[in-house]
């Protein structure tokens, strides 16, 4: 895992806070630490249309219109199994979401935890009131809770990551290929327009879809760093994800037009839609808490560094040296508990 050194905690925090609250400069998303408000939603849409699929053979018959069509790809036994296995990945979106909610939660509690210790601890030394033994005990458990809420945060980022990839790699695939069959057979002959829109369109949803990742991509665990333009909220990232959006708008609205006797068409297409919007979503999202792990990687090795120094430590000029860079870093910290609202706003 990549990160900042120890001697940007203080920025990196500043950055996250200002970025997750959407007060950033160069902030272009919805304020949000995790998973903003529209990723939250189209996960949310995604997770109750594959909910609503069908669930055996009838019930298939029925929504697609047809008992058999001799059609290889497209009957709808095959189709089932692929709806079945859609439905049971949407499935596992309740953990992920859990995952972020439990992240956010822990970044103001443990944040507070940090400031409140902290702060009362480097009042009483300056007072005279407390000894460095009993601020490094402090600093000892904050360094362990900071490395445990890291390593939480790395976890929950590679598990929207897989969410996405799963979609990516293995359901929008299997879509595509179906509707490939079903868009060049007798079956659906009619509208050839659309259908040809259609497909073009498709392609381009996985061009851009490529496009986003790979900008996403380019600067993994630096999201916060010193190279800003290359970031999720940069404007070329921005841009990507807006065009990659508007694209799968487009081929909703394509879908729509399209003839009711031709369900399979309309129904893959619309699980093609609701795919492509939910990776989107999670891949962001994903992005989202690489944010939160750099923060706490940094903070957690500020604080390790911290330790160091005040172990080593052999005069008052010294310690309070160190003591200073701590206060730095816990004024940095109490703008964190301002996103408070906006973790419940955005998740709750």
């Amino acid at each position: 895992m990549k990160t900042h050194p120890a001697a940007d905690a203080v920025r990196v925090t500043e950055a996250f806070v200002a970025a997750a609250a959407g007060t950033h400069e160069r902030s272009k998303r919805d304020p949000g630490v995790a998973v903003t408000r529209h990723d939250r939603r189209m996960l949310r849409v995604f997770e109750e249309d594959s909910h609503d699929l069908p669930t055996g053979s009838l019930t298939m018959e029925a929504h697609l219109g047809y008992r058999f069509c001799n059609i290889p790809g497209t009957e709808v036994p095959e189709i089932l199994g692929t709806y079945n296995e859609i439905r049971a990945h949407a499935g596992t979106w309740g953990f992920h979401e859990q995952q972020c909610k439990d992240r956010c939660a822990g970044l103001i509690l443990e944040g507070r935890k940090f400031v409140d210790d902290a702060g009362e601890a480097l009042d009483g030394f300056e007072a005279g009131e407390e000894n460095r033994a009993r601020l490094l005990s402090l600093l000892e458990g904050v360094r362990v809770r900071m490395a445990r809420e890291r390593d939480a945060s790395v976890q929950a980022h590679a598990g929207l990551k897989g969410f996405a990839a799963h979609i990516h790699e293995t359901l929008a695939p299997e879509v595509v290929g179906r509707l490939d069959v079903v868009s060049g057979t007798r079956h659906d002959a009619t509208a050839f327009g659309l259908r040809a829109k259609g497909r073009r369109l498709l392609g381009d949803i996985v061009d851009k879809e490529k496009a986003y990742a790979r900008l996403v991509d380019g600067d993994e665990w630096n999201l916060l760093g010193r190279r800003f333009e290359r970031t999720l909220y940069a404007q070329a990232t921005v841009d990507a994800h807006e065009a990659l959006w508007s694209t799968i708008y487009e081929y909703k609205q394509v879908i729509g037009q399209v003839a009711i006797p031709h369900r399979t068409l309309k129904s893959l297409g619309l699980r093609r839609v609701h795919l492509a919007n939910a990776a989107l979503a999670a891949r962001s999202a994903a992005q989202g808490l690489g944010h939160l792990a750099t923060l706490w990687a940094t903070t957690h090795g500020a604080v390790e560094e911290l330790i160091a120094e005040l172990e080593a430590a052999k005069d008052a000029a010294t310690t309070k040296a160190a003591c200073a860079k701590l206060n730095a870093l816990v004024t940095a910290w109490e703008s964190v508990e301002s996103l408070a609202e906006v973790n419940e706003d955005t998740l709750g």
